[in-house]
């Protein structure tokens, strides 16, 4: 992704999507 630290929040959202 592209922040380390915004990475598993994004990566959290497309599994709830």
């Amino acid at each position: 992704m592209e922040s380390d630290s915004q990475s598993p929040l994004l990566f959290f959202s497309q599994f709830l999507e």
